[in-house]
């Protein structure tokens, strides 16, 4: 909620502002304070969150994300990380965290506090909470914004007790990260249809 953290981060990272940051929250049910998620079929966030998956969609216009946030862009991505301890930060913030991994622009991902030594002098904290079972990809990156065309076949469906098999939405891997085959035969699974056109 700070402009001069954010510009901090971006500092650390060695990183452009053009390049947008993700946030954070403590639950899955958490997402939708940020997002726009009506179109997501019930349960699904649940399934993807928490874990290596940054879910992008709409910036939701009640958020009270801070301007400073990803300025004049409208798409934003949100994690809930597989941490116990960074999201009991973020339960007891009470507010989306600014989120990047711990290492400067363009480098691998790291999974260990030593990983990412060259950075540490501009670090106010740093937490080791061991190392992190990732190949150091970084999350799956899956854009969740296109909505499907569910309602009018879903009310169809509904009368006429058929059963539904159209689909509540597109989505796109925007990174493929540690958790690519899960995340899509999740989403596959739950109706949705693969958009290979990047927004």
């Amino acid at each position: 909620r700070s402009e001069s953290g954010v510009r901090a981060l971006y500092a650390t990272k060695r990183r452009s502002e053009d390049v947008p940051l993700a946030i954070c929250v403590g639950d899955a049910q958490e997402v939708g304070n940020y997002l726009e998620t009506g179109h997501l079929a019930s349960g699904l966030l649940e399934e993807l969150l928490p874990g290596p998956v940054t879910v992008i969609s709409w910036t939701k216009s009640s958020s009270d994300l801070p301007n400073c946030i990803n300025p004049g862009r409208r798409l934003l991505g949100v994690r809930v990380p597989n941490s116990c301890f960074v999201r009991a930060v973020a339960r007891q913030y009470g507010h989306a965290l600014a989120l990047t991994s711990a290492n400067q622009s363009g480098d691998r991902s790291t999974v260990d506090v030593t990983e990412f030594l060259e950075i540490w002098d501009d670090c106010t904290l740093i937490f080791d909470g061991g190392k992190i079972p990732s190949s150091g990809l970084g999350s799956t990156i899956v854009n969740l914004s296109v909505p499907g065309e569910t309602d009018q076949k879903l009310e169809e469906s509904l009368l006429n007790s058929m059963p539904l098999y159209c689909f509540t939405g597109k989505y796109s891997i925007q990174r493929r990260g540690d958790a690519c085959q899960i995340t899509e035969e999740t989403l596959l699974r739950y109706g949705l249809a693969k958009n290979d056109v990047f927004l």
